[in-house]
């Protein structure tokens, strides 16, 4: 399959005086002042060395709570999606199941690597939780995939499948000989997690990243699972996928996970407060539990937008039919809100 290539000449060049909240990569929060104070703490030395790795893995054991052997660090989730998907590379009619809209990766992924990609398109309202659970579960009994993707919460919607449910999904996958990647790259704000459950089904891949933390810029990702699947997966990857600067700044963060975890609630607070002042105007929003909000302003849309982009960088997102209509914010901090807010209110 041909993948057409990025012209990365034709990106916009941000300017530094505007605000970053349209993707992962805002350091004008609490997460990224602490992130900044990691930043200067960096050896040059750290330049010029290959990667120690071993440190981290210790730490990402105990913040994990897992063996370090049920856990391969990657070049971002990306290279941990492309790992589970090497796994697969002399499987003979490989199907893959996935939704849309979701992460880009994946269909990018199975249409290389697939021999037959089914896709699920959201059936319900966009804003229900839950979404598609039983398609999902019937889709596994009648096609009986080789790999299911799931990101939860989902990316691009922030929308969750609760635990139980995503068990169900699991556990039906694993009787149809179906391996299922969970992406939990939003973790930390949705507080959903299946990691402890990877011992009791081995059929369970997770994979998640940094961009949670703003750090996308790093890549650096991991994959999580049953000791077996992380030594295939190992004999695919290249020997240094995470670099020195990327394994230090990670590690700091998890040194000092207890300051981060504080940032978040400060952060979830203040998106707490934002969506209580979209209800009082009738904005649409759906409920994300993901570190972004989409809203959906209907009246003098463009005006409120160019408004609102004199001091961020925000998204229209279009990617898909059922996101039309809706902008993306990442998570900011209640004075950022709040000039929002006042953008919407001046028209």
């Amino acid at each position: 399959m041909k993948i057409n290539r990025p012209d990365w000449t034709k990106q916009i060049i941000r300017k530094k005086s505007k605000v970053w909240i349209d993707k992962n990569e805002n350091s004008d929060n609490f997460i990224g002042t602490l992130n900044l104070s990691y930043i200067k703490k960096i050896d040059k030395n750290l330049i010029f060395a290959y990667p120690d790795l071993g440190k981290l893995y210790l730490l990402l054991s105990k913040n994990l709570k897992t063996n370090y052997k049920n856990i391969l660090l990657t070049n971002g989730a990306d290279g941990a999606i492309k790992l589970v998907f090497d796994t697969f590379n002399k499987k003979k009619n490989f199907t893959v199941l996935r939704f849309e809209p979701s992460f880009a990766m994946y269909k990018i992924y199975s249409k290389i690597y697939s021999s037959k990609d089914i896709v699920m398109n959201y059936k319900k309202k966009i804003d229900e939780p839950d979404l598609n659970y039983n398609q999902i579960i019937e889709k596994i009994k009648k096609f009986k995939p080789n790999l299911l993707l799931l990101a939860n919460p989902n990316s691009p919607t922030g929308t969750i499948i609760n635990k139980k449910k995503m068990l169900n999904i699991i556990k039906t996958a694993n009787k149809n000989n179906c391996t299922v990647l969970l992406d939990e790259a939003y973790y930390p704000y949705s507080k959903l997690t299946l990691i402890n459950e990877i011992n009791n089904y081995k059929n369970l891949v997770v994979v998640r990243s940094l961009k949670s933390f703003g750090l996308s810029g790093l890549r650096v990702g991991y994959l999580v699972s049953n000791k077996n699947f992380v030594e295939k997966a190992s004999s695919y990857r290249p020997l240094y996928e995470v670099n020195s600067v990327g394994a230090f700044l990670f590690s700091e963060l998890l040194k000092n996970y207890s300051k981060v975890k504080k940032s978040i609630t400060i952060l979830l607070l203040a998106k707490k407060y934002f969506i209580k002042e979209l209800k009082k105007r009738n904005i649409k929003f759906i409920k994300s539990f993901g570190n972004f909000t989409h809203i959906k302003i209907e009246k003098n849309r463009d005006k409120i937008l160019n408004s609102i982009s004199k001091k961020f960088y925000i998204r229209k997102n279009e990617s898909h039919p059922s996101l039309r209509g809706y902008s993306r914010i990442s998570f900011t901090t209640k004075k950022n809100y709040q000039y929002i807010l006042r953008a919407i209110d001046r028209f």
